[in-house]
């Protein structure tokens, strides 16, 4: 119910059957692969979440994306968040592959929670300084991660805590 095949852009509308609170959604909502342009969102009469493309971005052919709300979408009246995704590809089929693993810091071993974990198309050493990945996750309190709905591909794999989310390696 929450997946789409030939997707084309258009601003997507979610009707739920309790009163709801939208809770930090630039934050909290994941598109991957990242869009090129900010998206927006909208709360209507408390219970219809509208997701907007921004009207200059150009969803890639034959691609896979996925919408993670988050902690966005909370109840209004008990605050708990309603942990939802919404999946659709621009081509005709859904990809399905899945990788999760764990993010571990590498001096003391314990577990990196919200880091970024990015996979890249362009296997090229400096990829992560020039280009935003094609899939990417955050890992939870635990330095789990799961990404969802890949492609059959070669990736490039790095994980970064990335504080002025711009999906990039920029330290010196």
């Amino acid at each position: 119910p929450n997946e789409q095949i030939r997707f084309e852009k258009q601003a997507l509308s979610f009707t739920f059957n309790e009163f709801l609170n939208l809770s930090n959604p630039n934050e909290q909502i994941i598109v991957t692969p990242p869009l090129d342009y900010p998206f927006e969102t909208e709360l209507k009469k408390f219970k219809t979440l509208i997701f907007q493309f921004n009207e200059k971005e150009t969803l890639k052919e034959n691609v896979t994306y996925s919408i993670n709300f988050g902690e966005a979408i909370k109840d209004f009246t008990e605050g708990n968040a309603f942990e939802y995704s919404y999946v659709f590809s621009t081509g005709d089929y859904i990809d399905s592959l899945e990788f999760k693993g764990t993010i571990t810091d590498a001096f003391t071993n314990e577990p990196v929670e919200k880091a970024l974990v990015l996979l890249y198309s362009n296997t090229q050493d400096s990829v992560v300084r020039s280009e935003k990945p094609f899939y990417f996750a955050r890992t939870n309190k635990q330095g789990v991660f799961q990404l969802r709905n890949l492609r059959a591909d070669t990736f490039k794999l790095a994980a970064l805590v990335d504080k002025n989310v711009n999906y990039l390696f920029d330290l010196e």
